[in-house]
């Protein structure tokens, strides 16, 4: 099967998701998994904070120069009220850019 043909989801166990996420985009991978605001977790790992957050994948797409058809800003917003029921933070960009 070609890389192009796989899909990535990164737990974001040690804050590393989305780096994780870029790396396979680099080799290939055509489909990165997210989840709003970061939500889900990890069952090998009690504690973690979750999936890769999708604004923060779009944030980064959207940096390095990639097409994603997304809006950025609509994103966090989505992610605001699931961040509040689990009283944590939203994604990383949101927060750094004081819209989560």
């Amino acid at each position: 099967m070609a890389v192009s043909a796989w899909v990535v989801r990164a737990h974001d166990v040690v804050g590393q998701a989305v780096v994780q996420a870029l790396a396979c985009l680099e080799s290939g991978v055509r489909v990165v998994d997210a989840a709003i605001a970061g939500s889900g977790g990890c069952p090998y790992a009690p504690g973690a904070s979750g999936h890769a957050a999708t604004e923060d994948v779009v944030y980064m797409l959207q940096g390095s120069g990639m097409e994603t058809d997304t809006d950025l800003v609509a994103r966090g917003r989505a992610g605001f009220r699931p961040s509040q029921r689990r009283g944590r933070p939203g994604g990383k960009a949101e927060r750094a850019r004081g819209t989560a």
